[in-house]
Protein backbone atom coordinates (compact mmCIF):
# COMPACT_ATOMS: atom_id res chain seq x y z
CA UNK A 1 0.00 0.00 0.00
CA UNK A 2 1.27 3.59 -1.15
CA UNK A 3 0.39 6.43 -1.15
CA UNK A 4 0.64 10.08 1.50
CA UNK A 5 -1.37 10.84 4.58
CA UNK A 6 -3.83 13.19 4.33
CA UNK A 7 -6.90 14.30 6.28
CA UNK A 8 -9.23 12.10 3.79
CA UNK A 9 -7.48 8.86 2.73
CA UNK A 10 -8.75 6.18 -0.01
CA UNK A 11 -7.74 2.87 0.00
CA UNK A 12 -8.56 0.70 -3.10
CA UNK A 13 -9.71 -2.64 -2.58
CA UNK A 14 -9.05 -4.65 -5.78
CA UNK A 15 -9.30 -8.34 -6.92
CA UNK A 16 -6.58 -8.72 -9.45
CA UNK A 17 -3.44 -6.59 -11.05
CA UNK A 18 -2.82 -3.78 -12.81
CA UNK A 19 -2.60 -5.72 -15.81
CA UNK A 20 -6.50 -6.05 -16.26
CA UNK A 21 -7.83 -2.63 -17.54
CA UNK A 22 -10.45 -2.46 -14.07
CA UNK A 23 -7.83 -2.30 -11.39
CA UNK A 24 -5.16 -0.61 -13.28
CA UNK A 25 -8.01 1.90 -14.39
CA UNK A 26 -10.20 2.25 -11.91
CA UNK A 27 -7.40 1.54 -8.82
CA UNK A 28 -4.18 2.89 -9.98
CA UNK A 29 -5.30 5.64 -12.38
CA UNK A 30 -8.52 6.69 -9.92
CA UNK A 31 -6.19 7.05 -7.02
CA UNK A 32 -3.92 9.15 -8.86
CA UNK A 33 -6.64 11.22 -9.73
CA UNK A 34 -8.04 11.46 -6.07
CA UNK A 35 -4.34 12.33 -4.97
CA UNK A 36 -4.08 15.26 -7.38
CA UNK A 37 -7.43 16.66 -5.36
CA UNK A 38 -5.28 16.29 -2.08
CA UNK A 39 -6.76 12.97 -0.85
CA UNK A 40 -4.16 10.24 0.62
CA UNK A 41 -4.33 6.96 -1.15
CA UNK A 42 -3.47 3.34 -1.43
CA UNK A 43 -4.51 0.26 -3.56
CA UNK A 44 -4.44 -3.13 -1.83
CA UNK A 45 -5.42 -6.07 -4.31
CA UNK A 46 -5.72 -9.71 -3.43
CA UNK A 47 -3.57 -10.89 -6.79
CA UNK A 48 -0.97 -8.59 -5.86
CA UNK A 49 -0.72 -8.88 -2.14
CA UNK A 50 -1.20 -12.87 -2.29
CA UNK A 51 -0.24 -14.47 -5.71
CA UNK A 52 1.86 -11.89 -7.29
CA UNK A 53 2.77 -12.73 -10.93
CA UNK A 54 -0.14 -15.54 -10.67
CA UNK A 55 -2.55 -15.85 -14.03
CA UNK A 56 -5.85 -13.75 -13.22
CA UNK A 57 -8.44 -16.61 -13.43
CA UNK A 58 -6.26 -18.09 -10.42
CA UNK A 59 -7.11 -15.32 -7.91
CA UNK A 60 -11.26 -15.54 -9.46
CA UNK A 61 -10.94 -19.22 -8.88
CA UNK A 62 -9.79 -19.78 -5.51
CA UNK A 63 -11.65 -22.89 -3.03
CA UNK A 64 -13.42 -21.49 -0.13
CA UNK A 65 -10.67 -22.26 2.77
CA UNK A 66 -8.38 -20.52 0.43
CA UNK A 67 -10.87 -17.18 -0.01
CA UNK A 68 -11.47 -17.68 4.01
CA UNK A 69 -8.10 -17.47 5.11
CA UNK A 70 -7.16 -14.55 2.73
CA UNK A 71 -10.14 -12.45 3.99
CA UNK A 72 -8.82 -13.20 7.64
CA UNK A 73 -5.49 -11.81 6.23
CA UNK A 74 -7.39 -8.40 4.91
CA UNK A 75 -9.40 -8.16 7.71
CA UNK A 76 -6.12 -8.39 9.70
CA UNK A 77 -4.32 -5.82 7.27
CA UNK A 78 -7.36 -3.52 6.94
CA UNK A 79 -8.04 -3.28 10.50
CA UNK A 80 -5.31 -0.42 11.13
CA UNK A 81 -6.78 1.62 8.66
CA UNK A 82 -9.52 2.93 11.15
CA UNK A 83 -11.81 6.04 9.37
CA UNK A 84 -10.04 5.30 5.78
CA UNK A 85 -13.01 5.70 3.19
CA UNK A 86 -12.63 1.97 1.34
CA UNK A 87 -13.04 2.11 -2.88
CA UNK A 88 -13.96 -1.65 -3.46
CA UNK A 89 -13.74 -2.20 -6.81
CA UNK A 90 -15.69 -5.07 -8.18
CA UNK A 91 -19.12 -7.05 -6.12
CA UNK A 92 -16.42 -10.35 -5.28
CA UNK A 93 -15.25 -12.37 -2.40
CA UNK A 94 -12.67 -9.88 -2.06
CA UNK A 95 -15.04 -7.81 -0.54
CA UNK A 96 -16.02 -9.47 2.54
CA UNK A 97 -13.22 -7.63 4.63
CA UNK A 98 -14.03 -3.86 4.05
CA UNK A 99 -18.08 -4.82 3.91
CA UNK A 100 -17.36 -6.57 7.67
CA UNK A 101 -15.34 -3.67 8.82
CA UNK A 102 -18.29 -1.60 7.75
CA UNK A 103 -21.17 -3.40 9.52
CA UNK A 104 -18.50 -3.14 12.91
CA UNK A 105 -18.58 0.67 12.37
CA UNK A 106 -14.84 1.32 11.87
CA UNK A 107 -15.39 2.38 8.53
CA UNK A 108 -17.32 3.35 4.76
CA UNK A 109 -17.12 2.18 1.53
CA UNK A 110 -17.89 3.09 -2.25
CA UNK A 111 -18.57 -0.16 -3.72
CA UNK A 112 -17.16 0.71 -7.57
CA UNK A 113 -19.44 -1.59 -10.10
CA UNK A 114 -18.07 -1.91 -13.54
CA UNK A 115 -19.56 -5.33 -15.09
CA UNK A 116 -22.50 -7.14 -15.08
CA UNK A 117 -21.42 -9.69 -12.83
CA UNK A 118 -24.83 -10.63 -11.32
CA UNK A 119 -24.59 -14.00 -12.53
CA UNK A 120 -20.99 -14.60 -12.02
CA UNK A 121 -19.35 -12.96 -9.49
CA UNK A 122 -16.82 -14.99 -7.03
CA UNK A 123 -18.54 -15.22 -3.82
CA UNK A 124 -17.81 -17.72 -1.24
CA UNK A 125 -19.49 -21.43 -2.78
CA UNK A 126 -20.79 -21.98 1.02
CA UNK A 127 -24.41 -20.55 1.26
CA UNK A 128 -23.24 -20.56 5.07
CA UNK A 129 -20.10 -18.43 4.93
CA UNK A 130 -22.08 -16.27 2.69
CA UNK A 131 -25.32 -15.65 4.48
CA UNK A 132 -22.19 -15.05 7.55
CA UNK A 133 -20.42 -12.61 5.79
CA UNK A 134 -22.27 -11.07 3.35
CA UNK A 135 -26.40 -11.43 4.71
CA UNK A 136 -27.05 -13.29 1.40
CA UNK A 137 -26.66 -16.15 -0.43
CA UNK A 138 -27.15 -15.45 -3.86
CA UNK A 139 -24.57 -13.30 -6.02
CA UNK A 140 -27.65 -11.09 -7.50
CA UNK A 141 -28.62 -10.79 -3.83
CA UNK A 142 -24.90 -10.49 -2.09
CA UNK A 143 -24.14 -7.73 -4.74
CA UNK A 144 -27.39 -5.74 -4.01
CA UNK A 145 -26.48 -5.97 -0.29
CA UNK A 146 -22.74 -4.28 -1.21
CA UNK A 147 -24.55 -1.88 -2.75
CA UNK A 148 -27.09 -0.83 -0.36
CA UNK A 149 -24.58 -0.60 2.40
CA UNK A 150 -22.44 1.72 0.83
CA UNK A 151 -21.80 5.04 0.85
CA UNK A 152 -22.08 5.40 -2.88
CA UNK A 153 -22.06 3.56 -5.62
CA UNK A 154 -19.85 4.39 -9.21
CA UNK A 155 -20.89 2.55 -12.33
CA UNK A 156 -19.05 2.61 -15.37
CA UNK A 157 -22.23 2.60 -17.84
CA UNK A 158 -25.90 3.72 -17.47
CA UNK A 159 -27.30 -0.16 -17.51
CA UNK A 160 -25.28 -0.40 -14.17
CA UNK A 161 -26.55 2.39 -13.11
CA UNK A 162 -29.92 1.65 -13.71
CA UNK A 163 -29.69 -1.80 -11.86
CA UNK A 164 -27.68 -0.70 -8.99
CA UNK A 165 -30.23 2.62 -8.23
CA UNK A 166 -32.69 -0.05 -7.13
CA UNK A 167 -30.71 -0.28 -4.02
CA UNK A 168 -28.97 2.76 -3.49
CA UNK A 169 -29.94 6.44 -4.52
CA UNK A 170 -26.21 7.71 -4.82
CA UNK A 171 -25.40 5.99 -8.09
CA UNK A 172 -22.75 7.66 -10.12
CA UNK A 173 -21.41 6.79 -13.47
CA UNK A 174 -17.15 7.51 -14.06
CA UNK A 175 -16.45 5.62 -17.44
CA UNK A 176 -13.17 3.10 -17.10
CA UNK A 177 -11.35 5.95 -19.29
CA UNK A 178 -8.23 6.25 -21.42
CA UNK A 179 -5.37 7.60 -20.20
CA UNK A 180 -4.92 10.23 -23.07
CA UNK A 181 -1.16 11.78 -22.37
CA UNK A 182 -0.27 8.16 -22.97
CA UNK A 183 -2.47 7.15 -25.40
CA UNK A 184 -1.99 9.62 -27.96
CA UNK A 185 -1.32 10.37 -31.60
CA UNK A 186 2.35 10.31 -32.53
CA UNK A 187 3.28 12.68 -35.59
CA UNK A 188 4.55 10.58 -38.83
CA UNK A 189 4.25 7.24 -37.08
CA UNK A 190 1.44 6.66 -40.04
CA UNK A 191 2.94 6.84 -43.04
CA UNK A 192 0.81 5.51 -45.61
CA UNK A 193 0.63 2.26 -47.32
CA UNK A 194 -0.35 -0.67 -45.91
CA UNK A 195 -3.88 0.47 -43.90
CA UNK A 196 -3.98 -1.78 -40.57
CA UNK A 197 -7.05 -2.98 -38.46
CA UNK A 198 -6.13 -3.45 -35.18
CA UNK A 199 -8.25 -5.63 -32.45
CA UNK A 200 -7.32 -6.32 -28.70
CA UNK A 201 -8.60 -7.64 -25.80
CA UNK A 202 -9.02 -11.37 -23.76
CA UNK A 203 -10.29 -13.97 -25.71
CA UNK A 204 -11.80 -15.79 -22.69
CA UNK A 205 -14.48 -17.71 -23.55
CA UNK A 206 -16.53 -19.08 -26.56
CA UNK A 207 -18.42 -15.75 -27.02
CA UNK A 208 -14.99 -13.65 -27.35
CA UNK A 209 -13.88 -16.38 -29.95
CA UNK A 210 -16.81 -15.67 -32.23
CA UNK A 211 -16.12 -12.32 -31.65
CA UNK A 212 -12.36 -12.18 -32.89
CA UNK A 213 -13.76 -14.64 -35.75
CA UNK A 214 -16.11 -12.16 -36.75
CA UNK A 215 -13.45 -9.35 -37.23
CA UNK A 216 -11.16 -12.09 -39.22
CA UNK A 217 -14.09 -12.78 -41.74
CA UNK A 218 -14.57 -9.41 -42.48
CA UNK A 219 -11.51 -8.77 -42.57
CA UNK A 220 -11.68 -11.14 -45.08
CA UNK A 221 -13.98 -9.94 -47.29
CA UNK A 222 -12.50 -6.39 -47.21
CA UNK A 223 -9.56 -7.76 -48.22
CA UNK A 224 -10.72 -9.66 -51.52
CA UNK A 225 -11.22 -6.05 -52.72
CA UNK A 226 -9.14 -3.75 -51.05
CA UNK A 227 -5.44 -5.35 -50.83
CA UNK A 228 -3.36 -3.09 -49.05
CA UNK A 229 -4.84 -3.91 -45.94
CA UNK A 230 -3.92 -6.37 -42.85
CA UNK A 231 -5.12 -6.95 -40.00
CA UNK A 232 -3.45 -7.01 -36.08
CA UNK A 233 -5.16 -9.05 -32.88
CA UNK A 234 -3.24 -8.71 -29.71
CA UNK A 235 -3.99 -10.43 -27.08
CA UNK A 236 -4.33 -13.41 -24.25
CA UNK A 237 -7.33 -15.82 -22.64
CA UNK A 238 -8.15 -19.77 -22.21
CA UNK A 239 -9.62 -19.31 -25.91
CA UNK A 240 -6.64 -17.48 -27.18
CA UNK A 241 -4.71 -20.56 -28.71
CA UNK A 242 -7.66 -21.90 -29.88
CA UNK A 243 -8.67 -18.37 -32.13
CA UNK A 244 -4.63 -18.41 -33.41
CA UNK A 245 -4.81 -22.40 -34.60
CA UNK A 246 -8.34 -21.50 -36.33
CA UNK A 247 -6.96 -18.49 -37.65
CA UNK A 248 -4.02 -20.60 -39.78
CA UNK A 249 -5.95 -23.33 -40.27
CA UNK A 250 -9.11 -21.61 -41.91
CA UNK A 251 -7.06 -18.12 -43.42
CA UNK A 252 -3.85 -19.46 -44.67
CA UNK A 253 -2.53 -16.34 -46.71
CA UNK A 254 -4.61 -13.61 -45.41
CA UNK A 255 -2.57 -11.24 -44.10
CA UNK A 256 -3.55 -11.15 -40.08
CA UNK A 257 -0.34 -10.94 -37.47
CA UNK A 258 -1.54 -12.17 -34.33
CA UNK A 259 0.22 -11.45 -31.11
CA UNK A 260 0.50 -12.40 -27.77
CA UNK A 261 -0.43 -10.09 -24.88
CA UNK A 262 1.11 -6.61 -24.65
CA UNK A 263 1.78 -4.76 -21.49
CA UNK A 264 -0.42 -1.99 -20.54
CA UNK A 265 2.48 0.21 -20.76
CA UNK A 266 3.87 -0.78 -24.36
CA UNK A 267 -0.04 -0.73 -25.95
CA UNK A 268 0.14 3.22 -26.50
CA UNK A 269 3.46 2.15 -28.99
CA UNK A 270 1.54 -0.83 -30.24
CA UNK A 271 -1.33 0.72 -31.01
CA UNK A 272 0.73 3.17 -33.30
CA UNK A 273 1.02 0.83 -35.98
CA UNK A 274 -2.80 0.49 -36.73
CA UNK A 275 -4.93 2.89 -38.94
CA UNK A 276 -8.75 1.49 -37.52
CA UNK A 277 -9.77 0.21 -34.20
CA UNK A 278 -12.81 -2.64 -34.43
CA UNK A 279 -14.72 -3.25 -31.70
CA UNK A 280 -17.64 -6.13 -32.30
CA UNK A 281 -19.90 -6.57 -29.51
CA UNK A 282 -21.51 -9.62 -30.62
CA UNK A 283 -23.00 -11.07 -27.12
CA UNK A 284 -24.63 -15.05 -27.35
CA UNK A 285 -27.62 -15.01 -24.73
CA UNK A 286 -25.54 -16.14 -21.82
CA UNK A 287 -23.49 -12.89 -22.45
CA UNK A 288 -26.05 -10.24 -23.48
CA UNK A 289 -26.17 -8.28 -20.30
CA UNK A 290 -23.08 -8.47 -19.69
CA UNK A 291 -22.12 -7.47 -22.87
CA UNK A 292 -24.90 -4.68 -23.05
CA UNK A 293 -23.08 -2.99 -19.85
CA UNK A 294 -20.15 -3.06 -20.54
CA UNK A 295 -17.92 -0.17 -20.80
CA UNK A 296 -15.67 0.58 -24.00
CA UNK A 297 -12.29 1.03 -22.64
CA UNK A 298 -10.64 -0.11 -26.03
CA UNK A 299 -12.85 1.86 -28.17
CA UNK A 300 -11.58 5.04 -25.53
CA UNK A 301 -8.45 3.97 -25.94
CA UNK A 302 -8.21 3.86 -30.10
CA UNK A 303 -10.08 7.28 -30.20
CA UNK A 304 -7.41 8.89 -27.89
CA UNK A 305 -4.90 7.51 -30.91
CA UNK A 306 -6.60 9.68 -32.99
CA UNK A 307 -7.45 6.26 -34.94
CA UNK A 308 -11.16 6.31 -36.50
CA UNK A 309 -13.24 2.95 -35.22
CA UNK A 310 -15.82 0.34 -36.55
CA UNK A 311 -18.46 -0.77 -33.85
CA UNK A 312 -21.22 -2.68 -33.06
CA UNK A 313 -24.08 -0.67 -33.03
CA UNK A 314 -25.00 -2.46 -29.92
CA UNK A 315 -24.40 -1.37 -26.13
CA UNK A 316 -22.57 1.61 -24.60
CA UNK A 317 -20.88 2.52 -27.47
CA UNK A 318 -24.17 3.54 -29.19
CA UNK A 319 -23.75 6.92 -26.55
CA UNK A 320 -20.04 7.14 -26.99
CA UNK A 321 -20.26 7.38 -30.72
CA UNK A 322 -22.24 9.54 -33.48
CA UNK A 323 -21.83 7.81 -36.33
CA UNK A 324 -19.82 9.01 -39.57
CA UNK A 325 -18.43 12.00 -37.27
CA UNK A 326 -16.14 10.44 -34.82
CA UNK A 327 -16.21 6.79 -35.56
CA UNK A 328 -18.95 4.52 -37.40
CA UNK A 329 -21.42 2.15 -36.09
CA UNK A 330 -22.84 -1.14 -37.89
CA UNK A 331 -25.93 -2.89 -37.34
CA UNK A 332 -24.74 -6.03 -38.74
CA UNK A 333 -21.85 -8.02 -40.52
CA UNK A 334 -22.44 -6.07 -44.35
CA UNK A 335 -22.54 -3.03 -42.91
CA UNK A 336 -19.53 -3.58 -40.56
CA UNK A 337 -17.56 -4.74 -43.68
CA UNK A 338 -18.34 -1.45 -45.91
CA UNK A 339 -17.97 0.56 -43.42
CA UNK A 340 -13.89 -1.26 -42.74
CA UNK A 341 -14.48 -0.93 -46.84
CA UNK A 342 -14.68 2.88 -46.28
CA UNK A 343 -12.25 3.63 -44.24
CA UNK A 344 -9.33 1.31 -46.12
CA UNK A 345 -9.93 3.13 -49.13
CA UNK A 346 -10.44 7.34 -48.12
CA UNK A 347 -7.34 8.67 -46.01
CA UNK A 348 -8.84 11.80 -45.69
CA UNK A 349 -11.92 10.18 -44.24
CA UNK A 350 -9.74 8.19 -41.73
CA UNK A 351 -7.92 11.58 -40.76
CA UNK A 352 -11.04 13.57 -40.31
CA UNK A 353 -12.84 11.00 -38.43
CA UNK A 354 -9.58 9.99 -36.44
CA UNK A 355 -9.11 13.63 -35.23
CA UNK A 356 -12.52 14.30 -34.15
CA UNK A 357 -12.49 11.00 -31.88
CA UNK A 358 -9.21 12.25 -30.59
CA UNK A 359 -11.08 15.41 -29.54
CA UNK A 360 -14.65 13.47 -27.71
CA UNK A 361 -12.21 11.23 -26.08
CA UNK A 362 -10.20 13.85 -24.71
CA UNK A 363 -12.92 16.01 -23.68
CA UNK A 364 -15.30 12.94 -21.99
CA UNK A 365 -13.41 9.86 -21.57
CA UNK A 366 -9.99 10.38 -20.45
CA UNK A 367 -8.98 10.71 -17.11
CA UNK A 368 -8.79 14.41 -16.67
CA UNK A 369 -12.29 14.76 -17.63
CA UNK A 370 -13.42 12.85 -14.76
CA UNK A 371 -11.15 13.95 -12.25
CA UNK A 372 -13.43 16.86 -10.91
CA UNK A 373 -16.67 14.41 -10.98
CA UNK A 374 -14.50 11.93 -9.15
CA UNK A 375 -13.10 13.84 -6.53
CA UNK A 376 -16.85 15.34 -5.83
CA UNK A 377 -18.26 12.17 -5.29
CA UNK A 378 -15.59 10.74 -3.33
CA UNK A 379 -15.56 13.89 -1.06
CA UNK A 380 -19.36 13.65 -0.52
CA UNK A 381 -19.41 9.56 0.63
CA UNK A 382 -16.52 10.76 3.13
CA UNK A 383 -18.71 12.99 4.57
CA UNK A 384 -22.02 11.04 4.31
Amino acid sequence: MTGKSEALKVLFVGINGFDLAYTRVRCYNFAGLLQSCGCGTGVFTFQEEYFPGSDPDYTLNLKDPVKVRLTLSALKKLWSEKRTLFYVQKAHYHAAAPFLLSRFGRNSYILDYDDWDLDRSPFFDSDIINRMVFKGISSAGITANLASHAAACVVSTEPLRELLMKYNDRVFIVPTVADTDRFKPEPGSRKGGKVTFVWTGMVWGRVMFDNVMFVVDCFRSVHESCRDTELLIAGQGWWFGRMKEEIEKKYEGLPVVVRDWVPPDDMPSFLHQADVGLMPLLPDTENEDWMRCKCPTKLFEFMAMAMPTVSSDFGEVRRVIRDGEDGFLAGDKVAFIEKMKLLATDRNLRERVGARAREVAVARYSLNAQRGPLCDIVRAAAAK
